[in-house]
């Protein structure tokens, strides 16, 4: 999930938020925009001035018409006041290699998918999504630098079927809290960059609210076709 995520779209066109019960919030990882390392644009700062004075000319990839990759280039679009051309792939690996082979400028992909490539030096971080400098990829300055109050987190949860028994729901919650606590659990999140958000069945249900009619918006405004 995220607020830009197609898997959210689908769930808003077939199913409601009140088709489930809201067990609990798990993580949260931000995305990376990212160039080859010998890429002319060196920061947000050029990508955005190039951009501006070129029109359409400066290509993202993302893993998929709707995916959070597409509606995050879609909503930097939207409040930086530019315009992108979108280049589709089915999965990273592809997208990867044709931004290192210079056949796309930026690559807007996961933070374990990136963080690799730049510490490896075959990619420089632009920016990461999440609003704030991310503790794994301290190196890389947030996009809300460049772009007011650009935040965009991916995160995960656990949900099921609406009318569970109440004690089922708030021991299925307890569970889920506790998982997050666990030191092991903690360690191996942080190694992958990603940060523990466990919330109440009300929070989270709230959340995913916010979250889905941020989601429609940027749908809205994308213009996206969805098969």
């Amino acid at each position: 999930g995220h607020p830009i995520a197609g898997a959210m779209y689908k769930s808003l066109k077939y199913d409601t938020v009140e088709d489930f019960q809201m067990l609990s919030t798990l993580i949260e990882y931000p995305f990376v925009l990212a160039v080859r390392q010998d890429h002319p644009l060196k920061s947000m700062a050029d990508l955005l001035a190039y951009a501006k004075a070129n029109p359409g000319k400066v290509t993202f990839s993302s893993t998929g018409v709707g995916t959070s990759q597409h509606l995050t280039g879609v909503l930097l679009q939207s409040k930086a006041g530019i315009e992108l051309n979108h280049i589709s792939y089915r999965g990273a690996t592809q997208a990867v290699q044709d931004v290192l082979g210079g056949r796309v400028d930026v690559l807007i992909e996961t933070l374990t998918q990136v963080a690799p490539l730049i510490s490896s030096g075959q990619m420089r971080g632009l920016a990461v999504t999440s609003g704030k400098v991310w503790r794994t990829l301290p190196q890389v300055p947030p996009l809300s630098d460049t772009v007011k109050e650009f935040e965009v987190n991916s995160w995960m949860g656990v949900a099921t079927t609406k009318g569970v028994p109440q004690p089922i729901v708030d021991r299925m919650h307890r569970e889920a809290k506790a998982m997050m606590a666990e030191k092991d659990t903690r360690e191996r999140l942080a190694g992958e960059g990603a940060d523990p958000i466990a919330s109440s069945p009300a929070e989270f249900a709230a959340f995913v609210r916010e979250e889905a009619r941020i989601t429609a918006n940027v749908i809205r405004e994308s213009g996206a076709k969805f098969d």
